[in-house]
């Protein structure tokens, strides 16, 4: 931790609900009486774009996190899981989701996506804990629509870092708080999955 807090950062491409994922966090620290700060760059989210977001829990006096700085990286996307690894260093804990979204560069044919066994080779070196997640299997599993992956994920990230200081009910309890009544039980039982796979993996 630096300077009292609790770095996050979370990566992905836009459609995977990396902005849910952060604002949960977010109100999920502010219903717990924790001091958060949350930042956004979007990029050009709605067509596939990197998407980052930087939650700073504790006594933040800015929401960006340096070089090295970061606690927790959770990325929803291999490759942008990667290309981030310049927050880590060797304290923190890496969790990722192994499901690529190929760019258009790559559908195009004009660019190769790297091998994900030398990708998680080279993840594993960085940090001090390293967790990876097959969402689409996990989700074909139990049944559940692959949309609910970041609800997976922010599970993971309760049950992987118990330096998060948010208990899993509070997780819950925002969950229901940001999205609509009728999808409310399909994403707490993304939660719990993805809970219990990070204690697991």
């Amino acid at each position: 931790m630096t300077d009292d807090c609790l770095n996050i950062v979370v990566v992905g491409v836009g459609g995977q609900g990396i902005i849910l994922v952060s604002r949960i966090v977010g109100e999920a620290s502010l219903n717990s009486n924790l001091n958060v700060m949350v930042s956004e760059i979007h990029g050009m989210a709605q067509r596939g774009g990197k998407v980052i977001s930087t939650i700073r829990i504790g006594d933040a006096h800015s929401p960006m996190i340096g070089s090295g700085e970061a606690d927790i990286i959770l990325g929803l996307e291999p490759i942008e899981t990667y290309r981030y690894l310049g927050f880590a260093s060797e304290k923190t804990t890496i969790i990722t989701s192994t499901n690529q979204v190929f760019p258009f560069t790559v559908t195009a044919g004009k660019e190769e996506y790297p091998d994900l066994n030398e990708l998680f080779a080279d993840i594993k070196k960085v940090g001090k804990k390293f967790v990876k997640l097959d969402i689409e299997k996990i989700t074909k599993k139990n049944g559940l629509p692959v949309i609910v992956g970041n609800m997976i994920m922010l599970g993971a990230l309760s049950g992987a870092c118990p330096e998060v200081p948010i208990s899993p009910e509070k997780f819950k309890e925002t969950i229901k708080q940001n999205v609509p009544l009728r999808f409310a039980e399909v994403n707490l039982k993304a939660f719990d999955i993805g809970f219990k796979e990070a204690n697991t993996n």
